[in-house]
């Protein structure tokens, strides 16, 4: 059984991820950390000085990994679905959850993470956070 979590960034799926694998007692795969620890560098490196075009290429490689791991629960990157490629591969075999939350959580949470020193890289070039009224 593999089980693949999706979803909008500060969904949730790191998190659940690790809960869910415990619950079931199997393996959990961050793909963003795996991506990290495979190259050496943080997702914001990468996407810095790299590209996304090459961070995506990273994680095409890191989900294929991953989807070779039976009993496991993987927790996507938000954008893991950008890409025709992956999508065919998590419709193989696995057992997609998509999770969701709202405009004001996901602001929240990436408020949160950026007081804790954690940057999230932005997709529009406009700022990680916007205001939420």
């Amino acid at each position: 059984m593999i089980i693949a979590l999706i979803g909008f960034r500060c969904t949730g799926k790191s998190t659940t991820g690790k809960i869910l694998a415990e619950k079931l007692d199997i393996r959990h795969i961050d793909l963003d950390k795996y991506i990290e620890k495979e190259n050496g560098k943080s997702v914001n490196d990468i996407l810095r000085y790299r590209g996304e075009n090459v961070f995506r290429d990273y994680e095409t490689a890191a989900l294929k990994s991953a989807l070779k791991h039976d009993n496991s629960v993987i927790a996507c990157g938000g954008g893991v679905v950008m890409r025709e490629e992956n999508i065919k591969l998590l419709r193989q075999n696995v057992t997609v959850i998509w999770l969701e939350a709202s405009a004001r959580t996901i602001a929240e949470r990436m408020r949160k993470d950026a007081n804790n020193g954690f940057k999230r890289p932005s997709l529009t070039g406009m700022g990680a956070v916007m205001e939420i009224t």
